[in-house]
């Protein structure tokens, strides 16, 4: 799964970054385990690449390209909210690509984010069904100071109970305005349907009652975070301007002591579907009428 995240986040990092550099001898491929060169049929991508799996789990993918001075930053995390398998807990991993953005004690929210503004850094993040993306994009002469940024937060995030509680809150107010839309609605009604067990039963957002009972939990919050981010459920996707063998150096140095965790999620399976199923969703007062004809994919 992980390499899967890996490959699309490269993917989209190649198109943010801009022209890539045809040339075959400037960059040795690492395979994952023994850091040894590739052969042209194990490569992933036509493009050269330094790939390694540091000793904590931690996935690191670097791609130079030719375009000058800009650096993409892709941090795909294996958790989305089909990862969300207790009841009455669902959202949290949309909840925490909001957290995410509060900081560390050495770079509180006003500090992390003052020094990102003053160097042009675009940061922003989506959740999924299966994993959650932090990207970034910036000059190169602050690839240093982002990694290390965010090295501190995946590693150190800290927010206060009030924090917490204000972002439930706003995290409520999105999906009311997302919900807003029949379409969404209808969405997460025919989701609702279609799964029996699996995860998939509910969207990104989650259960409505889950979101409202989210201010309260922040115990359960903290647990959530603890069993998923850490260094074996992420991955660093670097393509730019970049040294690739000082860019690999540069993330040993800020994210290579991160502990590894053990947490496992047990996803349920979902049953064979017998039949079709039908669900009439009714928005009153609302015009149009829509029709949804969905099946289920390859797991």
């Amino acid at each position: 799964m992980k390499f899967k995240l890996l490959a699309t986040s490269l993917a989209v990092t190649l198109a943010l970054s801009g022209c890539v550099s045809n040339s075959t001898t400037t960059v040795k491929e690492a395979q994952i385990t023994q850091g040894s060169e590739n052969t042209a049929n194990d490569k992933v991508f036509s493009q050269d690449y330094l790939l390694e799996e540091l000793d904590n789990g931690l996935r690191v993918m670097v791609v130079k390209t030719d375009y000058p001075d800009v650096v993409s930053l892709q941090i795909p995390v294996s958790v989305g909210s089909r990862n969300e398998v207790e009841a009455g807990k669902t959202g949290f991993a949309h909840f925490f690509e909001h957290m995410m953005f509060k900081g560390s004690e050495k770079y509180p929210e006003d500090v992390y984010s003052d020094i990102l503004k003053n160097s042009g850094v675009d940061n922003r993040a989506y959740t999924t069904n299966d994993y959650t993306n932090y990207h970034l994009n910036f000059s190169k002469q602050h690839l240093d100071k982002v990694l290390e940024i965010e090295a501190d937060i995946f590693q150190n995030l800290t927010y206060s109970e009030e924090q917490f509680r204000t972002e439930a809150l706003t995290v409520k107010g999105e999906y009311l305005k997302n919900n807003a839309s029949p379409v969404r609605k209808l969405l997460s009604a025919v989701r609702n349907e279609a799964f029996e067990k699996h995860t998939y039963k509910h969207t990104t957002m989650g259960f409505f009652e889950d979101i409202e009972a989210m201010p309260d939990q922040m115990a359960y919050g903290k647990e959530f975070f603890d069993k998923f981010y850490k260094p074996e459920y992420v991955s660093l996707v670097i393509v730019g301007d970049v040294d690739p063998q000082a860019t690999m150096a540069m993330v040993k140095k800020h994210w290579g002591k991160w502990k590894k965790g053990d947490y496992v999620a047990d996803i349920p399976v979902e049953p064979k579907q017998q039949a079709a199923k039908y669900i009439h969703e009714q928005n009153k007062g609302l015009p149009g009428h829509w029709l949804l004809v969905s099946y289920k994919g390859t797991p």
